[in-house]
């Protein structure tokens, strides 16, 4: 397989776009947020995100699926042996999610560190250690979600460290409101205000992303459909993104 430098798959690699369709399937049945967001993206754009995601969607079930920790510690090496195997461009592990990134070059050199980032943070979902407090949380969503959105804004170009803040704190405020509940049910009424908080902080900034950034996190602008605990129907995220996409504003 090969890559061009838009992100695109070669349409000359059938394996690569098999790979693709497995990611899309998986991520449409699995994180419906991001499925769709990554529907508003640009046709050049889109291969990469929908792999990242996938590839956050499957790293980020192995806690649910073990019950075991070293279990589930064998499994975060596999995926982080896998990435660098692929960035590396030597033998690709059997995954789908490795062979749609290598083909669409998600493994560059400048986005590795987040990719590990995201990976080393599930490990603590493995073990019987709750989040103690809204800050505990928040600063383990940051390693995670907030690592998973600066690698779908690709940070590295030319965001300045002000917008890369606020990203972050967008991704914390995303996280919170969406999954806050699940993680820390003791914690949901200061979870939702600092959700809120986060959010305001970061709309200070948010307007300066480039295009092709916000493009890859439009999902945070659902934050606010999860606020009070609610479900968001698949009709409401469909028009907060094309608001957020009209608009060229994302505000979590």
């Amino acid at each position: 397989m090969t890559q061009g430098s838009t992100g695109q798959v070669d349409n000359k690699a059938p394996a690569a776009f098999d790979a693709l369709a497995y990611c899309e399937r998986t991520l449409r049945a699995g994180d419906e947020d991001r499925w769709l967001s990554a529907q508003f993206a640009s046709a050049a754009a889109r291969p990469r995100l929908i792999t990242l995601f996938a590839l956050y969607h499957e790293i980020g079930r192995i806690p649910t699926l073990v019950r075991e920790a070293p279990l589930g510690e064998i499994r975060l090496q596999w995926w982080r042996e896998a990435v660098d195997a692929a960035a590396a461009g030597g033998l690709r592990r059997a995954h789908p999610a490795i062979e749609a990134g290598a083909a669409c070059g998600l493994f560059e050199a400048a986005a590795m560190a987040r990719l590990h980032q995201l990976i080393d943070a599930q490990a603590r979902l493995l073990y019987d250690d709750p989040f103690s407090s809204v800050e505990d949380l928040a600063g383990w969503l940051a390693r995670c979600e907030g690592a998973l959105a600066a690698a779908a804004a690709r940070a590295w170009e030319g965001l300045t460290p002000e917008a890369g803040l606020a990203l972050e704190k967008a991704a914390v405020a995303y996280g919170l409101a969406r999954r806050g509940r699940v993680l820390a049910p003791t914690l949901a009424g200061p979870l939702a205000e600092r959700a809120a908080e986060l959010a305001a902080e970061a709309r200070k900034r948010l307007g300066e992303l480039p295009e092709a950034a916000a493009a890859g996190t439009r999902y945070l602008c659902l934050a606010r459909l999860y606020r009070g605990g609610r479900k968001p129907s698949g009709l409401s995220k469909r028009l907060r993104l094309f608001w957020a996409t009209a608009t060229g504003r994302i505000e979590a």
